[in-house]
């Protein structure tokens, strides 16, 4: 409701309210469970028609080398996905990771 326009938010109360009735006296849902879940799944549906939910960014995952090792980024956060590493190899990225992080 708080991401909404003040124009979008007063025809979200105006629907709530409308002729037939508050919102939860529209239901014939039994129990207070239910009729909010009801309620709780009209007003979701209401808000997502005045105001669709943004599409999420996916950061695309730049493979490395094809197969072994890729990377994503997330803002300042880098996940390393590395695969048939052995443990030497391993020990020496760790360190060196550790070297620059510190």
């Amino acid at each position: 409701f708080g991401g909404l326009t003040s124009e979008q938010q007063q025809s979200l109360l105006t629907k709530c309210d409308a002729s037939e009735g508050f919102v939860w006296q529209r239901s014939e849902a039994q129990g207070v469970t239910r009729l909010t879940k009801y309620v709780t799944e009209t007003l979701e549906g209401w808000i997502l028609e005045l105001a669709p939910a943004p599409a999420k960014k996916t950061s695309p995952k730049v493979e490395l080398i094809k197969g072994r090792a890729s990377y994503s980024r997330k803002g300042s956060n880098l996940a390393l996905n590395l695969k048939k590493v052995d443990d030497a190899t391993m020990e020496e990225i760790l360190a060196f990771v550790q070297s620059k992080l510190d």
